[in-house]
């Protein structure tokens, strides 16, 4: 009963699937040109990380294209390189200017002594 005809879908709903398929189109695309160029022995620039690892070399030689496409995917995903299966797509931010970026550096107060008065700060 979870069917809905596809005037009843939101724009986001709309958006998430045409994301989705994209995104998978996406992938494949990039799998299938790690697949061709290793069958041409050359790397693809950015994937070092990816050709360097053992188990990608052992079953990319088997020859096994099945196999080898889930486990560059799950590469990929452990890299950061790609979304993993389950994740949430987030949709676009808003655009922050650079004018009205804020950025905080991140400090650990240590209490030194005892407490002593201060003078407040009085704002305009």
């Amino acid at each position: 009963d979870d069917f809905k005809p596809s005037g009843s879908l939101n724009q986001d709903e709309i958006e998430a699937a045409e994301s989705s398929n994209s995104n998978s189109t996406v992938v494949e695309d990039i799998v299938d040109s790690i697949l061709s160029s290793t069958r041409q022995g050359r790397n693809l620039d950015g994937f070092d990380d990816l050709y360097g690892d053992p188990s990608v070399q052992e079953v990319l030689q088997k020859g096994d294209d099945r196999e080898a496409r889930n486990i560059i995917k799950d590469k990929l995903c452990s890299l950061g390189l790609m979304q993993c299966d389950g994740e949430v797509i987030q949709g676009k931010r808003p655009y922050i200017s650079p004018e009205d970026l804020v950025y905080a550096q991140p400090v650990d107060i240590k209490p030194i002594g005892r407490p002593i008065p201060s003078i407040p700060v009085k704002h305009p």
